[in-house]
C-alpha cells in the first residue's frame, strides 16, 4: 500500500513521502478561474481533487490557460506553510505565476488565471500517541 501511495504522489520534485515524511494523506481540491485573452467573465473548471492516498498527488498543479508558460499552482508550498504551524485544513485563492505571449512578436504579459482551494493534511500518528 505505501508503494501506491508515492508512486504517483509527488512535492519539490521527489516523492511525496520524503518531501512530508510527518503526513499521512494531503487532499486538494480547487476550481481553476481561467480567463480569456479578450476579457470577460472567467470560466470555471469545477470539482478537481487530488489525494496522496488515493495514489495521485502532484506539488504544482498546471495552469489551464492555453499558451501560459512557466506558470502554475504552488499547493506544496501552502502545504509547507501548513505542517510548519501545525494546520490541519485552509482554504484560499492562488493567482497563477506564468506568462503568455514572448518571443514571436506579442508582448508577453502575466498570466491571470487562479484557483480556490481546500487542502486537508492528515497528519502520521507519533508512536504512543493516544495510547491510554
Amino acid at each position: 500500500m505505501a508503494q501506491r501511495e508515492t508512486r504517483g504522489a509527488t512535492a519539490f520534485g521527489k516523492p511525496f513521502g520524503t518531501a512530508f515524511p510527518q503526513l499521512a494523506d494531503a487532499e486538494v481540491e480547487w476550481e481553476e478561474e481561467a480567463y480569456t485573452l479578450s476579457g470577460g467573465a472567467p470560466q470555471v473548471r469545477q470539482g478537481l481533487r487530488m489525494s496522496v492516498k488515493e495514489g495521485y498527488f502532484q506539488g504544482t498543479i498546471r495552469c489551464g490557460q492555453a499558451g501560459c508558460a512557466g506558470g502554475g499552482f504552488e499547493v506544496e508550498r501552502i502545504i509547507q506553510f501548513m505542517v510548519q504551524d501545525a494546520l490541519e485544513e485552509r482554504e484560499g485563492v492562488l493567482v497563477c505565476g506564468g506568462w503568455i505571449g514572448g518571443p514571436e512578436g506579442e508582448e508577453a504579459r502575466p498570466c491571470v488565471n487562479a484557483i480556490r482551494y481546500r487542502v486537508r493534511l492528515t497528519y502520521r500518528r507519533r508512536s504512543g500517541e493516544g495510547d491510554a
